[in-house]
């Protein structure tokens, strides 16, 4: 067999080829609407597609239309976007008292602490203070030190009895102030038994010397 007749045998067997393909059924069909099914309609009953025009006034109400649905897509969006900003600051605020309640609150817990840590410090001060007034037999600043240690801790019992035996000394080598250290002493006898024996050794000597008289030179 020839070169041209090989050629020839080729050229028949790719145009069979196409024809058989071309007859085969297709496997896609094509896209299916309703604008085709009515322009295939349309073809079908001999007619024409006929579509209506708008006039300038129609125009203008669907732009208008069209601008109104928009302006209130927007108008929503805002309202959306102020809400979400509010709320957002709204958050921020709260954050902030929160935080400020928290700190203002350390902050006093500390100056609370501070304050009393300097009250027990003046506190045992006046005592020391008054202490060394006793022994140097000065009993009327003792008894200013000890009434300061109480404006500090009025339920205190040292120097409740601190003041008391001041009275104590000044009634005992004075005579003086007899009724207002046993008048203390009774009260404490009854807001503290425990202590009642040492509070009747002090009582003693305000019953002694409140009938005795002031003798100069004793």
């Amino acid at each position: 067999m020839s070169w041209g007749g090989s050629a020839q045998a080729a050229r028949d067997s790719l145009r069979l080829n196409k024809i058989q393909l071309g007859n085969r059924p297709k496997m896609f069909k094509k896209e299916w609407s309703y604008f085709k099914a009515k322009s295939n309609y349309i073809e079908a009953s001999g007619g024409t597609e006929q579509y209506k025009k708008l006039n300038n006034f129609q125009k203008k109400l669907i732009r208008a239309q069209i601008r109104k649905e928009q302006s209130a897509d927007r108008k929503q969006m805002i309202t959306l976007m102020a809400i979400i900003v509010a709320i957002f600051i709204v958050s921020l605020l709260k954050l902030e008292y929160f935080s400020d309640s928290k700190i203002n609150e350390r902050k006093g817990i500390i100056l609370e602490k501070k304050r009393i840590e300097q009250g027990e410090k003046q506190y045992i001060e006046y005592l020391v203070s008054g202490d060394n007034w006793i022994d140097d037999d000065k009993w009327d600043a003792a008894i200013i030190l000890y009434k300061k240690a109480l404006i500090i801790y009025p339920d205190s019992y040292d120097a409740k009895y601190r003041l008391a035996l001041a009275y104590g000394y000044k009634c005992e080598r004075m005579k003086f102030d007899c009724d207002l250290g046993k008048t203390l002493v009774n009260k404490l006898l009854l807001d503290n038994p425990i202590h009642k024996k040492e509070l009747m050794k002090l009582d003693s000597i305000f019953s002694v010397n409140m009938s005795k008289p002031v003798i100069l030179g004793e």
